[in-house]
């Protein structure tokens, strides 16, 4: 009787700050190796870690029917999936039992599960382009880290707008911005420890026709979108109006040859020039039959990569030992945490609070912007001699914006005894 071999050809992993980090000065991607393993394990061994309750991850219909004629297993497991697939033993190493060609995408969707996800998952909440992520192990400038699947993050672009907690970069260091800003004021920025995490340059997933919205201050009239690949033009598309424009309707079903050809899916460049100085350019993957608007984004893993660590076979064909562990890194927004009283009453600080919460309209807040965290956190300062305070943590739900464009999650609760006093 044949005896049938199954090996792990990859896995993915999707990890949330939000469950993970065990205080707001030390995140969890900012920790060394071993340290995020052991966290990670005990958080497992204590199921206290299952992604799925967030989000659905499986492979989209297509992608169903390549696994099965590859003879591939698609596994969830409660930090995402690996995929195991049939092998054919070969000395002490191990070949596909159906050779994998050449190019080989396998396509996974990323569904939103908890409606609070985006609340405390990081991310621009109005964007110019409604661009879902996408993660993959396609690496042709090689300048993604090994293991995370994250594009790096993109240099602070002078004259554009981020939200409060958006990312950019300023020489080696990665940031993120504490309030809404246009400019790289030291003050509107805080660096961060954490490496290789999702940021917008992730966000590139847009089906073949999309709306272009402009800033409410980008007195834009006359507009060119250029998209182009590897430097190629394909389409060109002008658009004007006689007051400024809000938002645009794209349409790059067909490329700009005579007689016009459909655009295939795949990634391109979108370049945006307008009236008044107004430029934008950024990269996209457009595809129809990927993109999925209730979607948090998906994935796409080749079987081969142009960078060897991400290349989920070895150059002979064979199964990596060990199997390719590919990271998904997700961190938690970051919000002012504000304490308002169940009643009504007027919060004040006391001398163990004070050094952690200010007043601010009857209510009391964090003095800066902390993570959304799952678990309560103790509240640390740098001077040691500061007593260390656990104070509650806010809900998933809580979210508020601001009109000046701060973020806020309220917390509503009773007196605190010695910590948070009613006037």
């Amino acid at each position: 009787m044949e005896s049938i071999y199954y090996k792990k050809l990859f896995e993915v992993r999707v990890l949330h700050e939000y469950y993970l980090s065990q205080d707001s000065t030390s995140p969890f991607f900012g920790l060394p190796d071993a340290a995020r393993e052991s966290i990670l394990q005990s958080k497992l061994f204590h199921n206290q870690y299952d992604i799925h309750q967030d989000l659905a991850i499986a492979p989209t219909a297509a992608c169903a029917k390549l696994l099965r004629h590859y003879h591939i297993r698609f596994v969830p497991q409660k930090t995402g999936f690996f995929a195991g697939i049939r092998v054919n033993p070969d000395g002490a190493a191990y070949r596909p039992h159906i050779p994998l060609e050449q190019e080989i995408a396998f396509e996974f969707s990323l569904r939103i599960r908890n409606p609070y996800f985006r609340n405390f998952t990081n991310g621009r909440l109005r964007a110019s382009v409604p661009a879902l992520y996408l993660f993959t192990n396609s690496d042709p400038g090689g300048a993604k880290t090994f293991p995370s699947l994250s594009e790096p993050v993109a240099p602070f672009r002078a004259g554009a707008f981020y939200e409060m907690g958006e990312l950019s970069t300023s020489g080696a260091d990665v940031r993120e911005a504490v309030v809404s800003t246009n400019n790289n004021q030291n003050a509107n920025w805080r660096k961060i420890a954490s490496g290789n995490v999702a940021s917008e340059s992730d966000r590139l997933l847009l089906p073949m026709q999309f709306r272009y919205a402009f800033g409410t201050a980008a007195n834009v009239q006359q507009a060119s979108f250029t998209l182009k690949k590897n430097g190629s033009l394909i389409k060109t598309i002008e658009k004007s109006g006689t007051e400024n424009l809000e938002s645009v309707l794209l349409d790059f079903r067909t490329d700009g040859a005579d007689p016009p050809l459909e655009t295939a899916a795949g990634p391109y460049v979108l370049e945006v020039s307008g009236d008044n100085g107004y430029s934008d350019s950024r990269n996209i993957y457009l595809s129809h039959a990927l993109y999925d608007s209730c979607t948090f984004g998906a994935i796409i893993i080749y079987n081969s990569s142009t960078a060897p660590a991400f290349s989920v076979l070895t150059p002979t064909g064979n199964l990596k030992v060990p199997h390719p562990v590919f990271e998904i890194r997700l961190k938690s927004r970051i919000t002012y945490w504000r304490y308002k009283s169940e009643t009504g009453k007027t919060l004040a600080a006391t001398p163990k609070t004070s050094p952690y919460l200010s007043a601010e309209n009857g209510a009391l807040r964090s003095t800066s912007p902390l993570p959304m965290l799952s678990n309560p956190i103790e509240f640390r300062d740098a001077n040691p001699a500061t007593p260390r305070v656990f104070l509650p943590n806010p809900p998933d739900n809580s979210l508020r914006i601001e009109n000046n464009g701060l973020f806020y999650s309220d917390i509503y609760l009773s007196k605190i005894k010695d910590l948070i006093t009613e006037a």
